[in-house]
């Protein structure tokens, strides 16, 4: 099985996933390009396993201050020590300690503060299908990728909103990315609803909730009692999202400067993230000395062909019976009915967008590469014709293009609708997404899910009409 990396610091001779990633050199129109990609193998060694607590709100914190919106020069010009654009302002813990109106986040002297929200409205919104965005905002993310979304520059949290963080992205500098699973975190409104700001070893995180024994959690994570009101959540299995930047540690590919001298590697096959040290011809026991730039950069990855190691437990998401996390691609639905997708205008395409109106969803993750799934898109529509409108969706994820490790671009896109005429819907997934899906390996992959609930209720690697037939009609009656 190839493995495929994303690298957060500098490109990569094949391209990978993360919600943040430019596709080497493919970007959408108008958006701004943020560096990653793949090397072309990797896996990692135990990076051991820390205690977590519940992290609560930041303690000690002056709460009085002058009434918001009194002039000043300095600090010292107001009574509660903060002077934030000219104006006294408030410390805080939370947004809840500041009055109606303002929000708590850190300013550029990472001062925990209450001010006015003065970001412009629309960031945060997708952008991927067009590359647009209102007014200064510009599309950060790969082309044709239902992760890319509107953001701006800013200088500290304060210019973001409340779910958003300012941070340094390789080759976009400082802007507003989404808090997302082990983003950075001050308290717990930051990281979204049922969610919780948890503190892990070296800083606080967002994490989520979950149920002991479930599959609620990502895959290089474990779900733990974190004590106090967050109970269980999901804690990444090295002890910490962010180490200290040594070989195999923890990182975070959007982020700078996390791995030192090194790379920012993420494995497709299960989204860990994890440091690799540059290296010219060799690395210590155990790693290899691959090229992870189209330059020649080369850096330090496990040598474990099979299973990555840099996290000592893969969890078993995506298998039967587990449920899948929400997903989006950008990509075309027969609208109105011709038959042919080939000139409908590309579009977010959700999971969402069917669980009112189907029982099924008929997940076929596929390539254009990939002889067998050219030939089970063309059978496709003949296939579903058998059953009502409202039992089976053809939910068609393109994740690689015409060879293997290929980005998939509009054009390859087209070709594809143009030639086999899909039924559904049909897209792509540049940031690969989909890849840890496929835990068995071979293309394509066909998964029957419940529509209404997101659990696994099937899973075929290869095309099989007969088996495929069956199973159809097996869940049906199951869910009817």
């Amino acid at each position: 099985m190839q493995r495929t990396f994303q690298n957060g610091r500098i490109g990569l001779i094949l391209c990978a996933t993360v919600a943040l990633a430019a596709a080497c050199g493919n970007t959408a129109g108008g958006a701004a390009t943020v560096t990653s990609g793949a090397a072309d193998t990797a896996t990692a060694a135990d990076a051991g396993q820390g205690g977590v607590t519940d992290a609560g709100g930041a303690a000690g914190q002056d709460t009085a201050a002058a009434t918001p919106g009194t002039e000043c020069k300095a600090d010292k010009d107001c009574t509660s020590g903060v002077c934030l654009n000219g104006d006294c302002g408030k410390s805080c813990a939370a947004s809840v300690d500041c009055e109606a109106g303002f929000n708590c986040s850190l300013d550029a002297k990472n001062r925990m503060v209450c001010h006015k929200p003065a970001y412009a409205d629309g960031i945060g919104a997708l952008c991927g299908h067009d590359g647009k965005c209102a007014d200064t905002l510009k599309c950060v993310g790969r082309a044709y990728s239902a992760q890319a979304f509107c953001t701006a520059q800013c200088a500290a949290d304060v210019d973001c909103p409340s779910n958003f963080q300012c941070a340094d992205v390789p080759n976009s500098g400082k802007i507003c990315i989404k808090r997302e699973f082990c983003g950075e975190c001050q308290y717990d409104a930051q990281c979204g609803a049922d969610r919780f700001c948890t503190k892990m070893t070296g800083g606080n995180y967002c994490t989520r909730s979950c149920q002991p024994g479930g599959t609620d959690c990502p895959r290089y994570s474990a779900c733990q009692d974190v004590g106090g009101k967050a109970g269980y959540q999901c804690v990444h299995s090295a002890g910490t999202c962010v180490g200290e930047g040594k070989q195999c540690e923890p990182c975070n590919t959007l982020i700078s400067g996390q791995c030192g001298d090194g790379s920012c590697l993420q494995y497709n096959h299960t989204k860990e993230t994890f440091c690799a040290m540059p290296c010219t011809s060799s690395c210590a026991s155990g790693y290899d000395c691959v090229q992870v730039t189209a330059a020649g950069g080369k850096a330090c990855v496990p040598a474990d062909k099979k299973s990555p190691k840099c996290v000592n437990k893969i969890n078993n998401l995506y298998e039967v019976g587990a449920k899948i996390d929400e997903f989006a691609m950008v990509g075309m639905v027969d609208t109105d009915g011709n038959g042919d997708m080939y000139d409908e205008a590309p579009r977010i395409i959700r999971f969402a967008d069917y669980d009112e109106h189907y029982s099924l969803l008929l997940v076929n993750v596929t390539a254009v590469w990939c002889t067998y799934c050219q030939q089970e898109t063309k059978e496709m529509t003949k296939l579903l014709y058998n059953y009502g409108d409202s039992d089976v969706f053809f939910f068609q994820v393109l994740f690689d293009g015409a060879k293997p490790g290929e980005i998939m671009t509009m054009p390859l896109l087209k070709q594809w609708q143009k030639q086999l005429k899909p039924a559904g819907a049909v897209g792509m997934d540049p940031n690969r997404i989909s890849v840890p899906w496929n835990t068995q390996g071979g293309t394509p992959l066909n998964m029957l899910v419940n529509a209404k609930t997101g659990e696994v209720l099937w899973k075929q690697n290869g095309y099989n009409k007969a088996a495929l037939i069956s199973a159809i009609n097996k869940y049906l009656k199951v869910i009817k």
